[in-house]
């Protein structure tokens, strides 16, 4: 038989549930805060990759724009080439202007790869489309420079071939692929901004 009294016994029912309540209400606020820990993490993910595939976006056009540029700007030639003949100057150098741009652009490239990547899985297919689209420009210019003669001076009797490849190659002031490519970078950046508008709401 209990010695407690029916008081007695009231009081340490209602302590035993109140430490049941203590415990579950500290269990709920424990899972409330990893929740919103885990949440903030997910939206701090969300907010770098958006921020970093802008960024990427914007210098992987730049490098685009600068490699189909027909100036060629004094800081951009070798030093050591200042030693070979004016006619060998103007050739060799073209070459390593250009092929130093392209570099910048194949790294551009190769730097939003990871961040292209993330993006897709958590975005899906669409985000891919916009980078595809862009890829085949890119592609399409890196073949016709390899096509091209050296230099951007056009040869007194060019084919129909060099002066195709040289209108994708370089801008001009009708310049359907310079155009086209802006058009899909434009696409991309609003895809983007409006994701990140979502997330900052």
């Amino acid at each position: 038989m209990s010695s407690l009294t029916p008081v007695s016994e009231a009081l340490t029912a209602m302590a035993n549930w109140m430490m049941a309540f203590a415990a579950c209400a500290g269990a709920l606020v424990a899972f409330s805060g990893l929740y919103s820990w885990k949440k903030q993490g997910k939206w701090q993910k969300k907010y770098e990759i958006l921020k970093e595939a802008l960024l990427g976006v914007r210098m992987r056009h730049e490098a685009f724009q600068m490699l189909r540029s027909p100036l060629f700007f004094a800081g951009e030639y070798e030093a050591e080439n200042l030693n070979n003949t004016k006619e060998k100057l103007g050739v060799w150098s073209e070459q390593v202007v250009i092929e130093k741009r392209a570099q910048n652009l194949r790294e551009a490239r190769e730097k939003l790869f990871p961040t292209r990547i993330e993006a897709s899985v958590i975005w899906g297919r669409e985000i891919e489309g916009y980078f595809e689209e862009i890829d085949k420009i890119e592609v399409r210019v890196f073949a016709a420079f390899r096509s091209l003669n050296v230099g951007t001076r056009m040869p007194a009797r060019a084919t129909e071939a060099e002066v195709a490849f040289r209108r994708i190659a370089y801008s001009s002031s009708d310049d359907p692929i310079g155009s086209d490519y802006a058009e899909k970078i434009r696409h991309l950046e609003s895809f983007l901004t409006k994701k990140l508008e979502k997330l900052l709401k």
